[in-house]
């Protein structure tokens, strides 16, 4: 329990209360995203220090593992800022570099968080090895509580962490496919020359412009994929894979006119596989986990 209460806390803060201006330019709001992770946490363990230890020891189950997975966050998002700006480092991971960096950030992280349930909360490493591979076998019985916390790490894993996955793959088309959100015409028509005193110039001019309208503040794009993978782990879950057929039919009907444009058609395939891979994938972890 101890353990999926601070993994909740540290993906709540670095997901949901993490904003994209924050994490577009993370070395000027790092102060306060530490912030975010610092009350997050402490709600965490003040959770677990008053349900298991009968709110005794406080230094020990509150205070010192704020202090030690602050500090270790801190200089660990600080090293990725740093080599995300080194291209030293951008030309020995290669391609799919942002990638690479955001899944060992976040490797590190839950490492970090393990390494202090085992030194302040009595965690083996190997009950957490042992329970997955059991939960794989025969099933693992979890608590009401456990399973309210389980559930709640796939769906952020669901939705933001797996399209923060999928959106380093894409990367950033030039044809902002996620923020469209209409387009505006503009023509001028023919001038009547009856007069005869118009320029060459100015005579039988027609010009049209058309203008993309994006919406940053709102991105359709991506609460449609938040939306799409949920319903595929609810599916998966109860084993309804026919009707995710459905989803991918719809999805196609509504792109049907841009998928034209061999760019967006690579984009909108790639985009709905790796959708449907981490819905599927994740369902099936649930139902192993909680029983479907």
């Amino acid at each position: 329990m101890a353990l999926l209460s601070i993994i909740l806390a540290h993906f709540i803060a670095d997901f949901y209360l993490q904003k994209d201006r924050m994490a577009n330019n993370k070395e000027k709001y790092l102060r306060l995203h530490m912030m975010h992770h610092a009350v997050c946490l402490l709600v965490a363990l003040l959770f677990i220090w008053g349900r298991n230890y009968q709110s005794q020891g406080f230094f020990q189950y509150v205070l010192f593992p704020l202090i030690i997975i602050l500090t270790t966050h801190y200089f660990i998002d600080l090293s990725k800022i740093n080599m995300g700006k080194s291209q030293r480092v951008r030309d020995l991971l290669g391609s799919y570099y942002d990638l690479k960096l955001f899944i060992s950030d976040q490797i590190l992280h839950l490492l970090v968080l393990m390494i202090t349930c085992h030194l302040f909360f009595n965690l083996p490493f190997h009950f957490v090895f042992d329970n997955i591979i059991a939960s794989f076998q025969s099933g693992v019985t979890l608590s009401f509580t456990d399973k309210f916390l389980f559930l709640a790490i796939i769906i952020i894993a669901a939705t933001s962490i797996s399209g923060h996955i999928i959106a380093k793959t894409l990367g950033n088309p030039s044809i902002n496919i996620t923020t469209f959100e209409g387009k505006l015409t503009f023509k001028s028509d023919s001038l009547d020359d009856r007069s005869g005193k118009l320029t060459e110039l100015n005579r039988g001019v027609s010009e049209e412009y058309h203008y993309l309208l994006l919406n940053n503040r709102y991105n359709r794009g991506r609460t449609i994929g938040y939306i799409e993978r949920l319903l595929v782990l609810i599916l998966t879950y109860y084993s309804a894979y026919p009707a995710i057929a459905f989803i991918i039919t719809a999805k196609s009907i509504a792109r049907f006119k841009q998928m034209e444009d061999r760019d967006f058609a690579e984009y909108f395939l790639l985009g709905t596989l790796l959708s449907m891979l981490f819905g599927i994938a994740l369902g099936l972890v649930m139902r192993i986990v909680l029983g479907g």
